[in-house]
């Protein structure tokens, strides 16, 4: 399944939430545009709670982070900044999308925690902002039932 967008990132990750027992309460675009806060609920042994994610499309992982930081990992990058609102704003689960509909999570608290203690921050050469690496192998990868094959459809 190819992933070209955030749009079609939410309805990848909507469908999954659907799948188990949730459903998206509100939908609230970040960082002009390319992120998005999802409010949702999910039930479980009958009771409903509410629950807040924070989802990133990124087509492609960074693939130095081996050669930067010696841990053999590709990594998802977010802004420092993002990350620090997400805790503060206590989003329960940072999402991220790949181009291949390969679906991770972390708790933003746990993901800035190990960052800061095993350096995986810097600062970018290209745009001078500050970022968060969060290699792939610590995240928890989401398993789901085959959707269909396209993801764009608005119901």
């Amino acid at each position: 399944m190819r992933v070209k967008s955030i749009t079609e990132a939410y309805y990848l990750f909507k469908k999954i939430l659907e799948q188990r027992s949730g459903i998206v309460v509100r939908v609230v675009p970040q960082n002009y545009g390319r992120h998005r806060l999802i409010h949702a609920r999910l039930w479980y042994r009958g009771v409903s709670r509410p629950v807040k994610f924070y989802l990133i499309f990124q087509r492609k992982p960074f693939e130095s982070f081996e050669k930067y930081f010696g841990f053999p990992s590709k990594a998802f990058t977010v802004n420092k900044s993002i990350l620090e609102y997400c805790n503060k704003i206590d989003v329960d689960r940072l999402v991220f999308i790949d181009e291949n509909g390969n679906v991770y999570m972390i708790d933003p608290r746990v993901a800035l925690h190990i960052a800061y203690e095993k350096a995986w921050i810097r600062k970018t050469k290209k745009t001078g902002e500050v970022v968060v690496h969060i290699p792939i192998t610590i995240l928890l990868k989401i398993e789901y039932k085959e959707l269909d094959k396209k993801i764009t459809s608005f119901t």
